[in-house]
């Protein structure tokens, strides 16, 4: 007898246990939840990626899928610093297909290198030019030189037009554009099968209550508008749509050229609705007007894109700099946000080892598998329920018991060492545990967070220093009950010609604007003992404000009280390389006076103000007798796009231009020291605690105080 189909679905759900039945209780024993494989930042390394997967039991010595149901998270940078990127991005594309076939799942999220390949923003820093040639000879064909020929014609024909955006010569975008590079870039495009595939990538995601993402849920995230991993994941595919539609209006508007950097965007922009100026236009010159500052205001920025601000999923860094005390309320935030019990993230390197936090409930899993050379080596993290554990070639490992120490900041998380990472890398230790006037510690995890409180906080007391011939003032800042003093100096001073002591100097300028550009140059050049600097107006005066360096002494009181022998090797190195950082920015008012030494030992730089003075000779080159190779690495793969954009705002066209001549000097100087002195001998490495060779320099090496003339 048939039974009706109504009284057959019946029948069939009365036959399902029900949630509360023991049939129901053994068949959730009887099927676990898949194991969870993460790996972090991969950068075009395919032979340390595979390893890892092969280590896991994900695929097997031809790279097939074995790992059954289980579910590989690559938590985004599988582009940019190695070579191999697209047999990393075809792996990873080739595994998702696969997987998925035999139940698996792989879930592969963005990170901020995707991000810049998806925006056109490319790091010549961690990713040399060199590097970027062999990235292209992948996608290179038998077109690839009739390919790039047209489009630098194209590229050339709008230069003609935009010329104050076209920072490059023909040969310096032949060598940004080598053979292949325009193939990459259409493959990175949303037309192309790589853009396509990573824009279609989520930022976040929730699995078996792991959060797991690129860079970190900040709990400021709530206050952006931003209060589920939907809304994140929504919001930075809005970005990037937006962003594609606003670059192919400007394409189709003749207003950029196609495959245009970000910069040239952003200058394109600026320049095309300064040409229509301000007054009164007839009716389509005033539409078009409306729209590009419209496009303008949408153009990728740290200040109104989630996926460019340092606070952003692919950027935050909090989770490896923050103390148990930050974290307590940090994590209850997020994860009362955003839910979920623990969280996994890349992005801050922790060479060869996962380190786990706060009780195991973050897990930084960038193991710098593209940098063997500083000790990184792939490593995964694995979680099968509540056991978590650590693979690599070597074996697993379960993470039990204490906590391991953390290998960038050599602590065990609870901030007694912390380190700041910038843009160029981390080259050297440095403890930037901001003090108060008092010498207890300020509660800023990251430069970042510094230079927002110089900009808005409250001034409260104001003092002229005591020596000096900026007359800068100290002045005491207070907000939300943190309380820190800082120096502003609001000098401008220019000159056709001014006398000094050591003579005659021609466009000189004695600027606050150097100040903030000797920062913003250092953090591009990963130069960590420059106080973080910013622009700011007090008492109608605009100026530089920079945090003060307490319980420090300067360099005449150090050589006053005899204290040589107590001068780290550190130290000393960083005096080498201030001489180089002084040549590149044509400092002629280093002194004694603004050299400091902090109570844990660190040396600083500060008071920049009369340097970047456009002229093309080195000030100084018999003071460079030794310089660190992370110093001379960043200084040669100096990006000069970027490298305008960021000082554009403090420097004239004429002192960036001098700036890289200097630097073409500089390093043809610093080459012909190697040759003569051996690389051993004239370069040294922040990371080789071995090297004990140190530089030494007499007291009439630096003036006792700045120059009064």
């Amino acid at each position: 007898m048939r039974l009706p189909a109504r009284a057959l679905i019946g029948f069939l759900v009365f036959l399902v246990p029900g949630p509360g039945s023991a049939a129901s209780d053994a068949r959730a024993i009887e099927e676990p939840k898949p194991r969870i494989v993460a790996v972090g930042d991969v950068h075009g390394s395919p032979d340390a990626f595979s390893r890892v997967l092969r280590a896991a039991g994900l695929v097997d010595e031809t790279g097939n899928w074995i790992g059954g149901n289980a579910i590989l998270v690559q938590t985004g940078d599988l582009t940019d610093r190695g070579p191999g990127v697209r047999e990393v991005l075809d792996l990873m594309r080739d595994l998702e297909r696969s997987a998925a076939e035999d139940g698996g799942q792989v879930v592969s999220l963005l990170g901020n290198h995707e991000v810049y390949n998806l925006i056109g923003l490319y790091d010549y820093q961690s990713t040399p030019l060199a590097v970027f040639g062999e990235i292209a000879a992948a996608f290179r064909n038998s077109e690839s030189e009739k390919t790039r020929k047209r489009t630098y014609k194209q590229w050339s024909s709008w230069a003609k037009e935009y010329s104050a955006c076209a920072v490059v010569n023909k040969v310096d975008w032949m060598a940004r554009n080598p053979l292949g590079f325009v193939e990459y870039q259409e493959a990175m495009s949303p037309r192309g099968e790589y853009g396509r595939w990573l824009r279609a990538r989520k930022i976040v995601v929730n699995i078996q209550g792991t959060l797991f993402l690129h860079g970190g849920l900040s709990p400021e995230l709530p206050n952006m508008e931003v209060r589920s991993l939907d809304s994140i994941n929504a919001k930075a595919a809005a970005e990037l749509e937006q962003f594609d539609r606003d670059r192919e209006l400007l394409e189709k508007q003749g207003v950029i050229a196609r495959y245009a950097t970000l910069s040239e965007v952003h200058c394109a922009v600026a320049y095309e609705l300064k040409a229509l100026g301000e007054g009164v236009l007839d009716g389509l010159a005033t539409l078009r007007r409306e729209r590009l500052e419209e496009v303008q205001n949408r153009l990728p920025s740290g200040e109104n894109w989630l996926l460019l601000d340092p606070r952003g999923p692919v950027w935050f860094r909090g989770y490896a700099k923050w103390s148990d005390e930050e974290a307590e309320t940090g994590l209850a935030t997020v994860f009362g946000t955003f839910g979920g019990a623990r969280v996994v993230v890349g992005h801050t390197p922790q060479p060869g080892a996962i380190v786990a936090r706060f009780d195991q409930r973050v897990f930084l899993i960038d193991t710098a598998m593209a940098y063997p050379e500083s000790k990184g080596r792939a490593a995964a993290l694995e979680i099968r329920g509540d056991v978590i554990s650590t693979i690599d070639e070597g074996g697993r490992v379960s993470l039990t018991g204490p906590e391991p120490a953390n290998p960038i900041t050599g602590s065990n998380g609870h901030g007694e060492n912390a380190t700041e990472l910038t843009e160029a890398g981390a080259t050297s230790s440095l403890e930037r545990n901001w003090l108060a006037e008092d010498g207890s510690p300020l509660p800023f995890v990251d430069d970042a967070a510094v230079l927002d409180f110089l900009k808005t906080a409250r001034v409260v007391e104001k003092a002229r220093i005591g020596k000096g011939v900026t007359r800068a003032r100290i002045l005491v800042l207070e907000k939300d009950g943190i309380r820190a003093r800082a120096a502003f100096h609001d000098v401008d001073v220019t000159k056709k010609r001014h006398r000094t002591k050591a003579g005659l100097v021609t466009n000189f300028r004695d600027s606050y604007l150097n100040n903030v550009a000797a920062y913003e140059l250092g953090r591009l050049l990963g130069v960590t003992n420059l106080t973080p600097t910013t622009l700011r107006k007090v008492g109608g005066a605009r100026g530089s404000i920079q945090l003060w360096v307490e319980k420090a002494i300067d360099e005449a009181q150090r050589r006053e009280r005899g204290l040589d022998e107590a001068m780290s090797v550190r130290s000393r190195r960083r005096i080498a390389d201030m001489w180089v950082f002084d040549n590149l920015i044509n400092n002629i008012d280093r002194n004694q006076g603004n050299m400091l030494h902090d109570s844990r030992g660190e040396f600083w730089m500060i008071d920049h103000t009369r340097s970047f003075i456009g002229f093309s000779r080195l000030p100084s080159p018999a003071k460079m007798r030794r310089c660190s190779r992370e110093l001379l690495a960043a200084i040669r793969s100096l990006d000069e796009d970027q490298t305008r954009e960021r000082l554009r705002p403090y420097l004239s066209s004429f002192e960036i231009k001098s700036l890289f001549a200097r630097r073409e000097k500089l390093l043809g100087y610093l080459d012909e020291r190697i040759a003569a002195q051996g690389e051993s001998s004239f370069l040294f490495s922040y990371a080789d605690v071995d090297d004990a060779v140190t530089v030494s320099y007499e007291a009439d090496d630096i003036p006792a105080s700045a120059d009064d003339s």
